[in-house]
Parts: C-alpha cells; structure tokens; sequence
C-alpha cells in the first residue's frame, strides 16, 4: 500500500512538473518592422497568423511582441496600409526568435483612387473629423492634470569620407554604435551625444484656456550640457508635441496645415485605405498626401473613429522634397488610448527629426522624443496665478525620482549614457564643446566656470561712418560668480575719429519667474539718433544696434544714463519703467544737418542736446512664455498679437535737461501662420509729441541710405528726410515659403521663396516746430510730410543658397523730390530653415 502510494506521488509530482515546465516553455517572437526605403520604424502593423487570427501589432517603435504556448503556424503576415503584404517564415524549432522586416512602400496613381458616385468616400471620415473637431481637442476639454514622461535621445549620423580619414576622429569613431530605437541599419552606426529623461505635470484650463508644465524632476547626460534644469524644459512635452486638431502645426517658425483642418482638401489629397473592426466602434484609415510634393505639407495615415470622429492614431511625415532647409524628414506618430470624460485622449507620442542636408563633407542629426502620458484626472481647484508662468521647475527634487528616471532607460540607452560619458573625457571633444559655445553664446569663457567671461566677438570690430573702423573689447561676470546680479562693461576706439568710448551695466534679476529686475546703465559712446536713442523703439541686441549704424550718417556722439525696471502685472503682460539722461554731442560734420533754431529771433543754431526722460510701457502679448535659465528667463513667442502703449515726459532741470515735453503712443504687432502658404507679420504704430522741440527729439522715421535691407527702416527713404511730431504708420509682409515658386518649372528646383513687403507713414507737423528747422534743413532734410503719406513696397526672392534675400523696393510717393530714391534693391543674409 505504502508503494502505492509513493508511486502516485511521484506520478502526481511528474504531472506537475510537466504542467509547470509547459507553462514556462511558451513560443516567443519579437518582430522589428521597418520601412525599407529608409530605415523608420512602421506603427501600427498588423502581424497574424491563420488567417487573421491570433496576432499582434507594432507600437510606436515598429516593436510587436507575441507568446503563445505553441506555434500555430509555420508563417506569419505583416500588413499595414500603405505597404505591401509580406510574409515571414517561423522557425518552429527554436522557442524565442526576432524578426527584422523590412517593407516596401505601396505607389498607387492618384486616379485609382476608389471614387463612387463622383464622392470620394475618405471626405466622409474626413467631414466627420472636421465637424466634431472641437468636442475632440484637447484644448476644449474641461480642466485636468495628466502626468508625463519624455524621454529624447539626439545622435550624430551620415559619416562622411573626409570625417573618417581625419585621424584625430580615430577614437571617436569606436564610440560609434548601432542604435536600435533610432534606425535598424546595422550598417549605419551613429555617434549618441544626448539622452534625457523628464517627469513633468501637465495642467491644462479651459476657460480661459491656459496651459502649464511643472517639471519634477530631470536625467539629463549629454556633450556640453551645463544646465538640466533648461534641457527639461526644452525636452519636456509642450514644446514636442503637436495637436492634430490645431488648424496649423508649427514647425521650426513654419505653418503646417493639419490633415483635418478646414480648408485642408485645397492641399491634401484622400484616400480610404481600410476599415478597422478590432474594437466596438470601427476606425477608418484614411491616407493623405499633399498636392504638391514641395509644399509643407504631411504625408501618411490617420485612423477616424465612427461616430465620434475622433482621431485614434496618426503616422504623419514630412519628407525632406518639402521646402524647409537641412530637414530630411519629420516623423509623428501619436496614439490616443487614454480617456477623458469618454472622450479619447493623447496617451503615447514619438516625433523624430533627421537633419542630413547641412552640408556634404558634414555629418546629420537625428533627434528622438518620445512622451507617455498617464491618467487624465479632473482638477478644479487651481491657485491664484497658478498660470502666471507657462513653465516651471519644482524646487525640490529627490533622488529616488532622478533613480526612477533612469529605470527608464532600456539597456541600449544605458549604454548610449556610458558612452557619452567616454565621448566628454575626450580632450578635443571638450575644446571643440567650448569652441561651439563660444560662438553661439559670443562670450569666452561661458560654461568654463569663469567668473568674468570676455565678449562679445562680434563687437570685437565694427564700422560706421563716424568712427570709421571701431574696435572694441568687453566683459561680464558669469553665472558662477552670482545668479542674482551680473556686471557688464566695455571700451572701445574709433580709428578715424581717434576717440575712446567705454560703457557699464549693472543688472539685478531677484525674481526671473515675475520678470522683476532692475538695471543700472552708464555710456560714453555713440548713438544713432532716432532709433538708439529712442527707448520704445530700440531692440536692445548690440548685434542690431551696430548693424543699423553700418552706412548711416545721423550718428552722434552721446553720454546716457539709464535706470530701468521691469516685472510681470499678469500673464503676459509686462510693465517697464526706464528714466534716462541723454546728453548729445553732435560732430562738426553733421552740424549742418542736425542743427536747429536755438533762439527764433536770433536764429541762433543750436547743436548740443541734453535730455532727461522718463517713459512707462504697458507690452502684452497673450501667447508669451518663457524658459528659465542661469537665474534668467528667455521668451518664447508664438504667432499672435503682441500690444503695446507707453507714455514719456521730458524732464527739465534734471541732469542739466533743458526740455519739457510728453510723447504718447502704442503699437500693434501681429504674426500669424497660414499653413502652406507661408507667414504674415502686419501691425501698426501711433505717436505724438506734445510740447515744441528741436527736431532730433520728434518722430524721426528710420531711413535707410545702405544697401543691407533693414527690417526696421523705411528702406527707400533717406535718413532725416521727413520729421513729424504726431504719426501714424503701417507695414504688411507675407513669406510664401515657397508656395508660388514651388509651382513654377526650373524655379521650383532652387528651392527659392518669394516675400511682398509694403510700409506707409504719415505724420504732421505743428507750424512752432516747423519754425525750429533752420531753411537749409528745412529744403534739404527734416521735412513735413505735406499731407502726402510716404509709402514703399516691392517683393523679395529668399533663400537664395539657403542663406541670403535680396528686395526690389519701389517709392511709391514724394518721387518728385530732387533727392528721392524710387527703386533700389537691399540684401540681407541670414540662417533660415
């Protein structure tokens, strides 16, 4: 008995065994599906067996995973629309395999495409989507809070001959690795320089419509990044994603036309690809691909869910054919399986960006971002001025979140970290990081822990027509020597006037997130009167100052003193309150036409002016946000409305100023993305003087007598040539980005973009201030507009070698003037993507 029983033990135990060992011996695959024409992963796949059954489906990444206790079948198919069917064979005697599945793209003729009854059946799907398109966008849900992780991952690739043969790039070259997540070529290595890991809170309110990223907590590991706190925010989700729904998408300052906005059937064409019945609700699966292959426009598919009209999945790009410069392509996929108020919500992103065509001898750049975003939750209660900042970083960040982070990593991304951390201990690497970051940020010393950094370069020597060539020579005290206050000064010396200038500034920043600072500014230097001078007007970049002074002839001699404060009142909108002491000091050569009656009766020429100011400015700009960096912010503007409204009192006695005045005014500035066709940027300004005053204090319209074009000036209008002490003036320009000249044969090859410009001003002139103007002024400069507007316009070809713009200008008034200049053309260089 007693046998027996050991015997069904033993039985019972070998039973188990044999269940235990079939449960873990199951059959898996793993399959990568990539496009064979250049390597990018393929969503949404659809991998079966047995006819439809038992399958799986590609993620984001082109990565499908399937386990079953047995194989079912010797073979599988892999189908998505848009490629050709294929098929893999299974080997069934190994237990765990991996498939690399390369797919042809499917070329159909636009005239295959189904058509019934004259009615293309996508534009059904594609009515729905539009009609319901506000219940759908996110920015029309109610409040809510979702969390986010994103993680980015930014590699060198495209290695060229000359790069290989260069020795010193030897050791570098065995860093290189084969980076499954970013491309499946084996034999395209590409050199990792960047990995991120962000957590952040996205908080979003409807009404108003707000929007707010708090970053908690950043992993960042790259070549040369000093600051992680600014890499997440440049790296977290709100700058990387983008909302279908939105009518345009911007890319890189560029308008993309949603493939479901109003209007979107004028650029893209349609076509029902198939029906998915995997879920209770079907989803059509709509490709769409624009008209012309040179315009922005995306190419791919969208799944439209019936009923709803929602989209559920996208995989949209734009090819490198399209007219944007050193951009390859740009990939999109979004898959929306997350839920609010049973309405379907972003839950899964990636969008990759290769930049290949900077030039031939040098290597491309491809740039990785993916986001998950967890569960939508209601939130009602949020703070006062809890929106006051569209970023923001959590002040404490705890270790176990930064642990947390890096769990994130799969072990291709571990090793990528490990090499990055081997790519920096090279010498060379870092003299070249250092060598960059000199000429982006024009300080040596940036980044190196200085506590003075020397700069800027492009100061370093000048021209205008003043001090003939001018040299000069800076510095500022670094982040490390204080994230508060900074201290800037300066010397320079004019070789043809053989005279030293110097300057100083002292800036206090307390609280970067409101705006709040305070700076103190003294100069013995030069000034361009009627735009340096002009505290509204005035951009602050020394770059631009010392550009509009190339070739012009009202430059003059000045001492300023300025203090000048600023801070947030609201979300956007910004105060700014400045007094400044200018004391002039015109030279003998210009006299003749800056001067003006000192006494009337007399008629006593006067050229020196001492003027003490005081001037208030309102700026709002609704769509503004800023990043924070080193204890300061840096704007970010978006395409909208910007106003502004300022007020200045002349302050006599003060300082020796010897004038009383007030000058009102505001200005309207608008740029706004059209999607395909291009960018406009359009606005207004009013301005008027009360009080009488010498006229280098009036309304001085910018001139411009080079031949640089200048985007501030009336460009065929002669320096000084009009003055008013009450104007009003407009401007219009519109960039086609190539629309028109992608559509002309032999032109659309150059990649050329047509720009139409227009600006009109008039003003008067009260008779007390026209008495001011001595007679030879008066007939050769320093006119009154005669109540005839000075308008000009023309049309400019950009993006000529991808770098300059020339313009044809015309003068459409005042062209019977002796000196008037009524056609000229103006270049200009810049980078442009």
């Amino acid at each position: 008995m007693r046998e027996k029983k050991i015997t069904l033990v033993l039985i019972l135990f070998s039973f188990i065994l044999s269940a235990f060992g079939q449960l873990n011996d199951s059959k898996t695959l793993t399959f990568r599906v990539y496009d064979e024409e250049n390597n990018d992963p393929v969503p949404f796949a659809n991998i079966y067996f047995n006819h439809h059954q038992n399958g799986c489906e590609t993620d984001l990444e082109g990565s499908a995973f399937y386990s079953n206790q047995t194989f079912i079948s010797n073979f599988a198919i892999v189908e998505v629309s848009g490629f050709l069917k294929d098929t893999v064979i299974i080997d069934t005697q190994q237990n765990s395999s991996h498939y690399v599945i390369k797919l042809q793209r499917q070329f159909e003729r636009t005239e295959k495409v189904n058509i019934s009854l004259g009615i293309n059946p996508a534009h059904k799907w594609l009515k729905l989507a539009q009609s319901k398109g506000k219940e759908n966008d996110p920015r029309y849900f109610d409040n809510y809070e979702t969390h986010i992780i994103s993680k980015s991952v930014f590699t060198i690739d495209r290695i060229t001959a000359p790069f290989i043969r260069d020795k010193t790039n030897q050791k570098l070259l065995k860093l290189f690795d084969t980076l499954t997540q970013v491309t499946d070529d084996t034999s395209k290595k590409v050199l990792p320089v960047f990995v991120s890991a962000t957590a952040s809170k996205y908080y979003h309110q409807k009404n108003p419509q707000r929007e707010k990223e708090l970053v908690e907590n950043t992993f960042v590991r790259g070549i040369g990044v000093m600051d992680a706190s600014f890499i997440g925010q440049v790296t977290g989700n709100a700058l990387v994603q983008y909302n279908v729904y939105k009518p345009i998408l911007q890319f890189l300052g560029k308008g993309i036309l949603s493939p479901i906005a109003p209007g979107a059937k004028l650029m893209y064409r349609y076509k029902l690809l198939g029906v998915d019945k995997s879920d209770s609700l079907r989803k059509f699966i709509i490709s769409v691909s624009p008209r012309n292959k040179k315009d922005i426009a995306f190419e791919g598919n969208i799944w439209i869910q019936e009923e709803t009209g929602a989209v559920i999945k996208l995989n949209l790009r734009l090819r490198g054919t399209t007219n944007i410069n050193y951009i390859d392509r740009l990939l999109i996929t979004q898959v929306y399986n997350q839920s609010f108020n049973s309405k379907p919500a972003l839950g899964q992103s990636r969008v990759q960006i290769f930049m290949t065509e900077v030039g031939d001898n040098l290597p491309g750049i491809n740039a990785l971002n993916t986001a998950k975003l967890g569960v939508y939750k209601e939130k009602t209660d949020y703070p006062l001025n809890f929106f006051l900042n569209r970023f923001d970083i959590e002040n404490s960040s705890s270790q176990n979140t930064a642990d947390t982070l890096f769990a994130l990593f799969d072990s291709s991304e571990k090793r990528i970290l490990s090499r990055i951390d081997t790519i920096q201990s090279l010498p060379y690497i870092n003299r070249s990081v250092q060598l960059l970051t000199f000429l982006v940020d024009g300080y040596l010393g940036y980044g190196l822990k200085w506590p003075v950094e020397l700069g800027p370069y492009y100061l370093f020597g000048s021209y205008n027509p003043l001090e003939g060539v001018r040299s000069r020579i800076g510095f500022r005290t670094s982040y490390y020597t204080s994230p508060k206050w900074q201290l800037e000064a300066y010397a320079g010396y004019g070789f043809k006037d053989k005279k030293f200038k110097y300057g100083g500034k002292f800036s206090w920043h307390p609280s970067p997130r409101t705006g709040t600072n305070l700076k103190l500014r003294y100069s013995d230097d030069v000034e361009l009167i009627g735009f340096t001078d002009n505290d509204v007007v005035t951009s602050g970049d020394a770059l631009v100052e010392a550009l509009n002074m190339f070739g012009s002839r009202n430059v003059s001699y000045c001492k300023t003193a300025q203090v000048e404060f600023n801070t947030d009142i609201i979300r956007g909108l910004t105060l700014t309150t400045k007094f400044s002491n200018r004391d002039y000091d015109v030279p003998q050569n210009q006299q003749s036409i800056l001067s003006w009656y000192e006494d009337q009766q007399s008629q006593t020429l006067g050229n020196h002016l001492n003027n003490s100011t005081i001037t208030t400015q309102l700026r709002y700009e609704p769509k503004v946000f800023y990043l924070f960096r080193r204890g300061r912010r840096k704007r970010v503007g978006r395409p909208g409305p910007t106003y502004t409204a300022f007020y200045t009192k002349g302050i006599p006695n003060v300082l020796g100023s010897t004038f009383s005045y007030q000058r009102v005014g505001a200005r309207y500035d608008h740029r706004y993305l059209w999607g395909g066709i291009g960018r406009s940027l359009w606005g207004a300004r009013y301005s008027k003087v009360l009080g009488q005053l010498p006229f280098p204090l009036l309304n001085l319209p910018l001139g411009n007598n080079s031949f640089i074009l200048n985007n501030r000036s009336f460009n065929q209008m002669n320096l000084f040539e009009f003055v008013a002490d009450e104007s009003v003036q407009g401007y219009f320009e519109h960039h086609f980005n190539g629309f028109i000249l992608n559509r002309i044969p032999v032109l659309n090859k150059l990649d050329w973009r047509m720009v139409l410009q227009s600006k009109a001003i008039y003003g008067s002139l009260r008779n007390e201030n026209i008495e001011l103007i001595p007679n030879q002024g008066r007939r050769e400069t320093a006119k009154p507009f005669n109540r005839e507007p000075f308008i000009e316009g023309g049309f400019g070809i950009e993006n000529i070698f991808n770098f300059f713009r020339v313009d044809a200008i015309w003068r459409f008034s005042h062209m019977s003037l002796a000196d008037a200049n009524n056609f000229g053309i103006k270049a200009s260089a810049f980078v442009n993507f």
